[in-house]
């Protein structure tokens, strides 16, 4: 029996002659994502609100207007092509449509029952183009009956050439 505490995550055991063990070090890969996250995004809605939970985690709830949206402004970002990912939460069992942009690019989804508002789940909206060092993205509520999610992030990842 091998019992290990204690071991950074970065860390394994891998086997070595004979099945002895010996400990090598990985280098996390580093997350070059551009994360559009509920308190950097401006507001424009007359009943959003930003729910804190911990420390850096937060959400945005009450979405339950249709002209209401999220914005992030001139965000650094790297030229090239993004998966984009949107994790949300939705406690209501009607389906209801939302639009991403950027620029030319648009992206549309339906948030759908997740079990919960506080149930976050993670859809993949497909990919963008991004030009310029900087670019502007809006999430906007297409319907919102009873309510269209509870936002928790979105985040773009680059795709390999």
């Amino acid at each position: 029996t091998l019992i290990v505490s204690d071991i950074p995550s970065e860390a394994r055991f891998q086997p070595a002659n004979w099945g002895r063990f010996h400990l090598i070090n990985h280098r996390s890969v580093p997350d070059t994502s551009v994360r559009l996250a509920p308190n950097k995004a401006r507001r424009e809605s007359k009943s959003m609100q930003l729910k804190k939970f911990e420390e850096n985690d937060y959400a945005i709830g009450f979405w339950d207007q249709q002209p209401d949206y999220l914005a992030w402004d001139e965000m650094p970002v790297k030229p090239g092509v993004y998966e984009v990912e949107l994790t949300y939460g939705c406690g209501n069992t009607k389906s209801n449509a939302f639009i991403f942009a950027s620029g030319a690019h648009s992206l549309g989804g339906k948030a759908v029952f997740t079990g919960a508002w506080d149930t976050y789940a993670v859809l993949k909206l497909g990919r963008i183009t991004v030009t310029g060092d900087k670019a502007s993205f809006t999430l906007k509520a297409v319907t919102a009956e009873a309510g269209l999610m509870d936002f928790r992030l979105l985040r773009l990842v680059p795709v390999k050439p």
